[in-house]
């Protein structure tokens, strides 16, 4: 189990200092695995809230902006439904220990695993396929779009 600032749904529902259960946890406090491999469990407003993963959008894990060295800057993600990050660091896998974020989201689902990131409003975890897109500043190309155009 691990504490959370806040945990968004896809339906524009939100729970403030939640309790998350990980699968360890479904045993030990006896929660049935309604969804199979998929089922998420959160204990939110004096309630024990049991969920399908993809029901997910977002979990806050804290308000803390995390600027690591070893991580992947951006100067703008954006998820899915347009909610925009600026800048925000992305925290890949091997680095999520250092930090002692979980990895909550089974990169072998279908979903295909966990996007962690840090910004001002703090430090997230989301499925993957949330991800619209990431800005990134270190690309250095020459676009042929103008000569296409020129020659039409």
């Amino acid at each position: 189990m691990f504490k959370a600032f806040l945990l968004s749904l896809n339906d524009g529902q939100s729970f403030k200092y939640v309790d998350i259960y990980e699968d360890g946890d479904f045993d030990k406090h006896n929660i049935p695995k309604m969804f199979g491999d998929l089922t998420c469990c959160v204990y939110a407003d004096n309630k024990l809230l049991i969920l399908h993963s993809w029901t997910i959008r977002m979990i806050q894990l804290n308000q803390k902006y995390i600027k690591c060295s070893k991580c992947f800057h951006s100067p703008r993600l954006v998820l899915d439904g347009d909610a925009s990050f600026s800048p925000a660091t992305i925290i890949q896998s091997s680095n999520l220990a250092n930090y002692n974020i979980p990895i909550y989201f089974d990169p072998t689902d279908d979903l295909g695993g966990q996007c962690t990131f840090s910004c001002n409003e703090g430090t997230f975890i989301t499925h993957a396929t949330n991800v619209a897109y990431l800005v990134y500043d270190g690309f250095q190309s020459k676009s042929v779009t103008p000569q296409i155009l020129k020659n039409k």
